[in-house]
């Protein structure tokens, strides 16, 4: 029962997303549809590949939305920045060097977080660091 209603509820999460990017008027990729649906589930190690794609697919829904105005720019832009950083942060929690990629991405440059949020990022990046260092 309990699978049954995690794959009707993906099925429809996933309807949701294109929705929401058909409105916009956003041509998603295969690979991008892939991981606006796989950032939700933890269980799939990504690559800085899968970073990179996602950032760009978020840029897309940015730049389109600006033109559109559905919906309010700067609350999208700092969601999804958020999102984006949330994503880099539970890959760098999990030992993961993708995560790594927040600090080269484009979307850093428009995510606001706070002095915590910001330490803690830091932080496990550093950690990752030191856990790759031989000894």
């Amino acid at each position: 029962m309990g699978s049954t209603q995690n794959a009707l509820q993906r099925q429809f999460s996933d309807r949701i997303r294109r929705s929401q990017l058909d409105e916009l008027g956003v041509v998603a990729t295969p690979a991008e549809l892939r991981v606006f649906g796989d950032n939700e589930d933890w269980s799939k190690a990504w690559t800085a590949v899968e970073c990179r794609v996602f950032e760009e697919l978020l840029l897309k829904v940015f730049e389109a939305n600006r033109s559109a105005l559905i919906f309010n720019q700067s609350m999208l832009v700092s969601m999804g920045a958020m999102r984006f950083r949330g994503v880099c942060r539970h890959l760098l929690t999990k030992g993961n060097e993708a995560g790594m990629y927040y600090w080269k991405s484009r979307i850093r440059r428009l995510d606001t977080p706070n002095l915590r949020q910001l330490a803690g990022l830091i932080w496990r990046s550093g950690a990752y660091r030191l856990m790759r260092r031989p000894c």
